[in-house]
């Protein structure tokens, strides 16, 4: 899980049923949105043209001060193989943000930057490392609400 608060209020009911206790990844916290930061994404974002930039050009660094898509990617892309390499052969559970999840399932992909960037809170999103002789990985699932139901 992340650093932010709501990543760790998601998990612990999972964490305490299952009796296993937090890890926290640092490289896996949200982008870093800059002048739209702490809430005022949705905000700032319905009354200013810039969102449309933001979708356009599918870079959240068009945001004044925001973290530049190849960082972001390549920060979170760098944390999921670091869990990958520590659990080969496991199945590991993360928690994390929309955004993270879009980046590395747009890489995963070989995607467009945004075209995972739709995720729903508590949905599940699954990959797949499929180790030597292959080394790649693969998208199982994306957006899944099911057990919501």
């Amino acid at each position: 899980m992340t650093t932010l608060r709501r990543t760790h209020e998601t998990a612990a009911p999972m964490l305490e049923a299952l009796g296993l206790e937090q890890r926290i990844e640092a490289d896996l916290r949200e982008v870093h949105l800059g002048e739209y930061e702490g809430g005022l994404l949705r905000l700032k974002g319905a009354e200013e043209i810039r969102w449309c930039e933001v979708y356009t050009q599918e870079r959240w660094d068009v945001i004044p001060g925001a973290e530049p898509w190849e960082a972001f990617q390549a920060r979170c892309v760098g944390a999921i193989e670091r869990i990958t390499a520590r659990h080969r052969g496991e199945r590991v559970l993360t928690v994390v943000h929309g955004g993270v999840i879009g980046a590395v399932l747009a890489h995963v992909a070989r995607s467009s930057n945004f075209a995972f960037v739709s995720a729903d809170n508590s949905s599940v999103s699954e990959i797949v490392h499929l180790a030597d002789p292959f080394d790649r990985w693969l998208i199982r699932r994306f957006n899944d609400v099911t057990h919501l139901d």
